[in-house]
Order: structure tokens, then sequence, then C-alpha cells
């Protein structure tokens, strides 16, 4: 799409301009091929007139994306996550797990179980990003995090959330938004420009007083170990019961994106009622493996790897 074609253009500029950087610096012969592409783009022979020429190509283009970039983000989770951070912008999975943070937004999905491998940054863009940019665009939605203890909820989740909230370019998308410096705090903030919060709690943690118009629970279990112990995930259990599956309003999305470590973790528990009938929404589940299987949900072949650019096959 434009984005990938634009990246690509901002990317040979950059290997045209290294390439005539090494020539200047280190003598580096340059390829006949590569001087007349030289040569026509920049129209001159001289290597720093073309060095010249390149670096305000490109930061043109540059800019003609980053604006690009601000003006989706308005409406758009992806553009928004490249627009944050140019220089990271979203995997194949990724785009496939933004598709979905967007149905919870749009209220298309109301109970959504995504299970991911750890290292594949579902928590970068469900519970961080995806906080930040549906609060931009929704500052009245009281919206309630859940992980597995208050110290992860705090500093890994509540914290990136708010630094993204108070960062320049978050205003440059949502120039109405800003925290309330009357209540602040890491794992609890307001908003100046809405009635809604943010609040983030561990597992155990009493909500009481606490409302949610969207509701979000990050790797409820810690680790494989946390996982085997029957008394841990009955605490899960009946924490999701008694105290946060009650905090959302009536009509209010509800997700889990977390790594399965156990057949009775939080998704499953949630999988076993949804088949006794118990569940107010029916949950659509979607698991995406590090190494896909048959009918992988991203496409993949048998084998293929999830984000080879970062791990390889």
């Amino acid at each position: 799409h434009e984005r990938a074609e634009y990246r690509e253009a901002l990317g040979y500029l950059t290997y045209l301009g290294s390439t005539v950087e090494d020539g200047l610096i280190k003598g580096t012969p340059v390829d006949s091929s590569i001087r007349l592409v030289l040569s026509k783009m920049t129209d001159s022979d001289d290597p720093e007139t073309q060095l010249r020429a390149l670096r305000a190509v490109h930061a043109d283009l540059d800019k003609q994306l980053d604006e690009k970039l601000r003006y989706a983000a308005q409406f758009k989770f992806s553009p928004f996550c490249e627009f944050m951070v140019r220089t990271e912008p979203p995997a194949y999975h990724h785009e496939f797990l933004i598709e979905h943070m967007e149905m919870i937004h749009n209220r298309e999905i109301m109970r959504l179980a995504i299970s991911m491998p750890p290292g594949s940054a579902k928590s970068t863009y469900s519970s961080i990003r995806f906080a930040a940019w549906h609060l931009g665009r929704r500052p009245d939605d009281r919206w309630l995090q859940g992980t597995h203890t208050q110290t992860f909820a705090k500093d890994r989740l509540g914290k990136p959330v708010r630094g993204i909230m108070q960062d320049p370019r978050y205003r440059d998308v949502f120039p109405d938004m800003g925290i309330s410096s009357s209540s602040s705090a890491a794992d609890y903030f307001e908003f100046v420009s809405g009635k809604g919060y943010y609040k983030a709690v561990g597992v155990g943690v009493g909500i009481a007083g606490y409302r949610a118009e969207i509701a979000a629970i990050d790797d409820p279990l810690a680790s494989r170990e946390d996982a085997e112990s029957p008394t841990i995930r009955r605490k899960l259990h009946d924490w999701f019961e008694d105290d946060f599956g009650t905090r959302p309003m009536p009509g209010s999305p509800m997700y889990v994106v977390a790594t399965r470590w156990h057949e009775d973790d939080l998704i499953g528990y949630e999988l076993n009622k949804m088949a006794e009938g118990r569940t107010e929404h029916d949950w659509t589940v979607i698991n995406i493996p590090a190494l896909a299987g048959p009918e992988d949900p991203l496409g993949r072949k048998e084998g293929e790897g999830l984000w080879p650019e970062v791990f390889g096959t």
C-alpha cells in the first residue's frame, strides 16, 4: 500500500545517499549503473551536489509521509502506531492484531481472546498503543486494564500508555487530549478533555467503585509455573468472576491477549463457560502460534515463523 511504497522509496534514497557518502569519505567506487541513476535523479555528476539533492528529496518525502500518517492516525489505529514510532512500522502479525483491536474499538466484537507467544509485541500493540489511540478518540471512555501483578500493571502498561499520551506527537494527532495534573499516577489517570480515565490493576486487586466502557486483560498469568498452580488459577478465576468481569458497563467490549500456558487459564476457563452457555457474549478466539500449523489465521505456510524479520524462521 501507499505507506509501504513511501518506506521503500525512503529506503532507496538512504541507500543511494550512503553510497555517495562512502565514495566521498572512503573513496569507495560507485557502480556505473548507480552513477547513471544518480546523474538522472539529481541532474548532476558532482557527488557533493548529488548528496545534497538526495538529502533534500529524502527530507521532503519523509515530511509527506509523516503528514499522511498524522492525518490518518486520527481515524485508523495502524497509521497511528507508525506515526508514533516511525522506525517501527507494524509487522504482518501486528496488522492482524491491529485489525481486531479496531473491531473492539468499533464494538464489532464484544469478547475477544487472542493468544500469541512471548516476544511477539502483543502488549505493545494491544495494551499500550491501542489504549492510547482508543482514549484519544473516545476521551469519555473509562478504560480498565488487568494483568498478572500490580507492579507490571503500573510499570509496564500504565506508565507507557501515559508516556504516549504525553508525547508531543500524540498531541499532534489528538490536540485536545491531555492528562489531568490532579490524577496522573502511572496506574490511574484522568483526562482534561473528557470524563474518562485509565485504571490498571493486577490480579487480586480490588476495583470496587471503578466502571469501564472498555476492559482489557494482558497476560493474567505471569509464567508457566504460575499457570501450573491450581491455587493461582483459582485466584484468577475468582477475581475475574467477582471483580474484574463485573466492572464493564452493559454493552461494553472486553478482550484478553495472552500467552497460553494451561488449558484452564483464563481463556480456557471462559471457553468452558461459553460451552456450558454461561457467558453473556460468545468469545471470538484466535490462536497465533510461533510456528504456523494447518489453517494458520495469518495464512502462513506450515512451519513458517511468526516474526521472521526479528526471529528468523
